[in-house]
């Protein structure tokens, strides 16, 4: 699955979650309900701003993290990451950002 899928996907999962439909949200947020629909499926363009938007709505937060790959040997300096930093919650170096 692609990321945008992912997105799309949490995206909806979001509302369900919340019990708001994609046409209260499209109202609240200022777009028809075509849009919204294209959006998350996929027809049009989930930008991350209407996806922190609409996950707002539902009383949820975006988070975007970038996971590192390092090769097995390699030191953490070697990788870029900074020891006590920028650090998933399972300990894997990443580098991350909140939206909100």
């Amino acid at each position: 699955m692609s990321a945008a899928d992912e997105l799309r996907a949490q995206t909806r999962a979001a509302l369900t979650t919340a019990g708001i439909s994609q046409a209260s949200a499209a109202r609240t947020l200022g777009l028809s309900e075509k849009h919204m629909s294209q959006m998350l499926t996929g027809r049009a363009t989930l930008t991350l701003t209407h996806a922190e938007q609409i996950v707002a709505l539902c009383g949820a937060q975006l988070v975007i993290a970038i996971h590192l790959n390092t090769p097995k040997g390699s030191s953490e300096q070697s990788s870029g990451t900074h020891p006590g930093r920028d650090r998933a919650p399972d300990g894997r170096g990443c580098a991350g950002r909140t939206a909100g």
